[in-house]
């Protein structure tokens, strides 16, 4: 299943901190309201309502509103993608051995390579507990502090070429689950 877009769940976010806003705006526009007796009546459908009256019943209703999105929010665990790159060094490894079992979403197991002499945040990536390479030099910084952080974060195959270029056959990208 595709995580849900980060702008989505700030989107809903923002949502309801407006709605709340809103919600705290017109409770404290009624309180003003009802600090002086002026009464404005109007005759709906026969029966009288003064403005504290409609105002009272339309903010019980919306009071509620900015609740909506932050339970759905909490409800569903909240996805950041990190990065998304080719895998290096994959026709060193098991990389094409396996190429023909692999499948877009696959789950990657990155492991730190603490003993890699070339590359002190070596990340390497694994599939099927065949190793396919590494995360490339240029982007493993920020992965490899979040494992040796123990962060919660797992990778995927994203894309799939059929390619002379090695480091244009797969694709994957990192999540952060938080």
């Amino acid at each position: 299943m595709r995580p849900k877009s980060p702008t989505l769940a700030l989107a809903n976010l923002a949502i309801a901190v407006l709605l709340l806003v809103l919600a705290v705006l017109g409770l404290n526009i009624l309180n003003r309201i009802s600090t002086h007796s002026e009464l404005i009546s109007t005759s709906l459908g026969g029966v009288a309502m003064n403005r504290r009256g409609f105002l009272q019943a339309l903010f019980q209703g919306v009071a509620y509103l900015p609740l909506l999105p932050v339970v759905a929010l909490a409800r569903e665990p909240i996805q950041v993608i990190v990065q998304q790159s080719p895998i290096a060094g994959f026709q060193y490894y098991e990389g094409d051995n396996i190429f023909h079992l692999l499948r877009l979403n696959t789950p990657l197991q990155l492991k730190r390579d603490l003993k890699n002499t070339y590359d002190k945040n070596a990340v390497a990536i694994y599939a099927q507990g065949k190793k396919l390479g590494f995360v490339p030099r240029a982007d493993n910084t920020a992965v490899a502090q979040m494992l040796d952080r123990n962060e919660k974060i797992s990778a995927r195959i994203v894309e799939l070429t059929i390619s002379e270029n090695p480091w244009e056959r797969v694709r994957f990208e990192v999540v952060l689950n938080g």
